[in-house]
């Protein structure tokens, strides 16, 4: 199963992985950067996700095996 996770240095709260994958994704209220809902990626989530992954304008987001 693939496991995603977000690089907070990296973040800067663009909210683009809330919109493409809202099960997987909000954005913290203290600090306004992306917060994992979930970590692990079921099979019919992995398309948003990686799509998430790829709309992240600053590249925060990893997905891996």
């Amino acid at each position: 199963m693939k496991k995603i996770s977000v690089d907070q240095t990296l973040c800067n709260g663009y909210g683009h992985c809330v919109i493409e994958a809202p099960d997987h994704f909000d954005l913290n209220d203290d600090s306004g950067k992306a917060t994992l809902l979930k970590e692990d990626i079921a099979d019919g989530d992995r398309a948003k996700v990686e799509s998430a992954a790829m709309l992240c304008p600053v590249q925060a987001i990893s997905v891996s095996e």
